[in-house]
């Protein structure tokens, strides 16, 4: 989601700067807005509750990376988020007590990341976070 200059001030004043997305191709004053910490740290436990892999119940790697190469807004998106995630995957164990977890779910972020193209175009707001125009129905 794109949020103003002036809104992204806000978030930093907030303290909640880590969900700005560095992302050179924005619009202009504009920002880019990624997930809250409490979606990073629901990424973060089903990193960790799921290995990579193929068989039942395992993050299928061929899989999010066939959606993502498909679908190149849901692909964008979702690398940026997860790149959000990596950068400021300190965050999550002030909230759950991760241990040891924490090297998991970097480097299952880091395969994950490995199969999903680079954002490479300007960012538009995927289709869920688009206005609906709603004809208007002369009588």
């Amino acid at each position: 989601m794109e949020i103003s200059d002036e809104d992204a001030e806000e978030l930093k004043r907030q303290g909640d700067e880590y969900r700005l997305i560095d992302y050179p191709k924005n619009s202009e004053g504009k920002k880019i807005l990624g997930m809250e910490s409490k979606d990073m740290k629901d990424v973060s436990s089903l990193l960790l509750d799921h290995s990579i892999g193929e068989e039942p119940g395992s993050l299928n790697l061929k899989l999010i990376e066939k959606k993502c190469k498909k679908d190149k807004k849901c692909g964008q998106t979702v690398r940026l988020n997860l790149e959000n995630t990596y950068a400021n995957i300190e965050r999550v164990p002030k909230e759950v007590d991760l241990g040891t977890g924490l090297t998991t779910i970097k480097e299952r972020l880091e395969r994950i990341l490995e199969g999903i193209p680079e954002a490479s175009k300007k960012w538009s707001p995927p289709w869920w976070n688009t206005d609906v125009v709603t004809p208007k129905i002369i009588k």
